[in-house]
């Protein structure tokens, strides 16, 4: 409203005065700084808070966004480790002609490592000991770490 209301001052007084008159052009020089102070000055109120704040936020936002795709990233791999392992197992005992069932157990200290393993299944004592030595020789897991159920 402003902005019109000086476009519509300053339109009448150069109408009025003209362009070729010493006055016409003092009226002409004023009118367009008024319409520059005009359009300036509504630019000076913006603050510039809102874009840090939205800057802000969405720094935080994709900390939080990079920090479940770590998560999940770190449980995608202990699930692909977990379970290559336990087929690792299962296809020595399938050679070894056993029907198990197998249950890995990894090291909880961010190191993914098969710490412990649940066996179950009827198997002979001398089928058992082979089985839990191959596993501690490949895998590293202490016969101490394996229970058979």
């Amino acid at each position: 409203m402003r902005i019109v209301a000086a476009a519509i001052v300053c339109a009448v007084a150069r109408g009025l005065l003209g362009n070729k008159t010493p006055a016409g052009r003092v009226v002409t020089l004023v009118s367009g700084i008024l319409m520059a102070i005009t359009v300036i000055t509504p630019l000076s109120n913006i603050t510039f808070s809102g874009i840090s704040n939205f800057w802000d936020d969405l720094s935080e936002d994709a900390s939080k966004y990079a920090q479940e795709g770590a998560y999940i990233a770190e449980q995608r791999e202990k699930d692909i480790i977990k379970s290559q392992t336990e087929a690792y197992i299962l296809d020595k005992a399938n050679r070894m002609g056993l029907q198990i069932a197998v249950e890995v157990e990894l090291d909880g200290h961010n190191r993914n490592i098969p710490c412990g393993v649940v066996i179950s299944g009827n198997v002979s004592p001398y089928s058992q000991i082979q089985l839990e030595s191959y596993i501690e020789q490949t895998l590293g897991i202490a016969k101490e770490n394996q229970e058979w159920k």
